[in-house]
């Protein structure tokens, strides 16, 4: 009987903790404001994109950054905060692959820009949601 009585209260606490989180947290579309890096810290690109998703584990977006062949469409996949991004899909040369974590409305990673003989270059990236 007494069993009965702590569930009501822990029932609470887990509703008070919903209450408490911001269910944007964990929300992955929007739109991102990119900074990539190359590999000595120096700005390799700036811009922007916008993903939005079609399940749990896949998105769609599109793309604008500065010294990357301009804008595109983009195709990605998430799994337990992992995310990855293919700019160019379809593409077997000059493709730009992103490679990263998903935490609290920023995605910070790795990208790679890949040609037909693997990886040309490669450096970091953090992208941060827009409010």
């Amino acid at each position: 009987m007494s069993s009965l009585k702590i569930f009501p209260g822990v029932l609470g606490l887990v509703m008070m903790f919903g209450c408490l989180t911001d269910p944007g947290e964990f929300q992955i579309d929007g739109t991102y404001t990119y900074v990539g890096k190359k590999a000595d810290g120096s700005i390799e690109s700036t811009g922007s994109f916008s993903i939005w998703s079609t399940s749990d584990s896949t998105f769609f977006g599109s793309w604008v950054l500065e010294n990357v062949q301009g804008d595109g469409k983009l195709v990605g996949w998430r799994k337990d905060g992992e995310v990855g991004m293919d700019l160019h899909p379809g593409w077997r040369d000059h493709n730009l692959l992103l490679k990263g974590t998903f935490k609290v409305r920023a995605i910070s990673g790795t990208w790679q820009w890949v040609g037909f003989g693997g990886p040309m270059s490669e450096g970091t990236f953090e992208a941060k949601r827009k409010q």
